[in-house]
C-alpha cells in the first residue's frame, strides 16, 4: 500500500505541473524512462511515447496483464488462445467488443510480452487450445470474438523488456523530451541537463 500510496500522491503533483510542463514520466531504478504514469489499477498503467499501454508492478517492475485499452474495450490478456489443440501458429486475445483501440503489451508468462496492435481486426474464432501462462490446455472450446496477438516488439511498442530496473519513481517530463526520447525506438534518458520540478520516491 506504501508503493500505491506514493504513486497517487506523487502522480497528482506531477500532474499539476505536468499539464503546462510535460508529463508524468515513471523511471526505473536504471534511469530508463518506463513511459508516461496514467493511473494506478491492478498495477501502474503506463503509456509509452509510441502509444502502447501496459501495466508494471510496482515492487518488482515487472510488466504484468492489461485488460483495457485506451477506448475502454476489455481484453482477455492473461491467456493466449489459438485455433489448433497445441498452442501453436496465430495467438490471440479474446475481446470484448470489435474495432477496439488496442495498442496494448502484456505478460504471456513464459512466452514472453506480446502485444495487441492499434486499430486490431476482430474475428470469431473456435478455441482449440489456450495458453494460461506455463502451459497448453487443449480441447475443443466455444466461439469467441478475438484479435490477434504477437511477440512484443520494442521498436513499435516502445516497451524494451519484461522486467525494469527496481524501484520506480515519477519525475516531470518536459514534453519536447518525452517525444525526443523515444524517436529512434525506446532509449534511456539523458536528463543531465534537463529541468526536473517534482520528484516522487515510492
Amino acid at each position: 500500500m506504501r508503493l500505491r500510496s506514493a504513486f497517487i500522491v506523487a502522480s497528482v503533483i506531477a500532474a499539476s505541473a505536468a499539464s503546462a510542463q510535460g508529463v508524468s514520466g515513471l523511471y526505473d531504478g536504471a534511469n530508463t524512462l518506463v513511459g508516461e504514469y496514467i493511473e494506478f489499477r491492478n498495477g501502474t498503467i503506463v503509456h509509452t511515447a509510441k502509444g502502447f499501454r501496459f501495466s508494471i508492478e510496482g515492487t518488482t517492475a515487472q510488466v504484468g496483464q492489461i485488460d483495457l485499452d485506451v477506448a475502454g474495450v476489455s481484453y482477455g490478456t492473461n491467456v493466449l488462445v489459438y485455433a489448433n489443440f497445441s498452442c501453436a501458429g496465430t495467438p490471440y486475445v479474446t475481446a470484448s467488443e470489435n474495432g477496439g483501440a488496442g495498442g496494448l503489451v502484456f505478460s504471456a508468462g513464459t512466452r514472453g510480452l506480446h502485444q495487441v496492435g492499434k486499430t486490431p481486426t476482430a474475428t470469431v474464432l473456435l478455441i482449440g487450445s489456450s495458453w494460461n501462462g506455463s502451459a497448453c490446455t487443449s480441447g475443443a472450446g466455444a466461439q469467441f470474438l478475438v484479435v490477434p496477438a504477437s511477440v512484443n516488439v520494442p521498436a513499435v511498442t516502445g516497451v524494451p523488456a519484461a522486467t525494469f530496473v527496481p524501484p520506480l519513481r515519477l519525475e516531470v517530463v518536459p514534453l519536447s523530451q518525452f517525444f525526443g526520447l523515444f524517436k529512434d525506438g525506446f532509449e534511456s534518458s539523458l536528463r543531465e541537463n534537463s529541468a526536473i520540478h517534482f520528484r516522487g520516491h515510492a
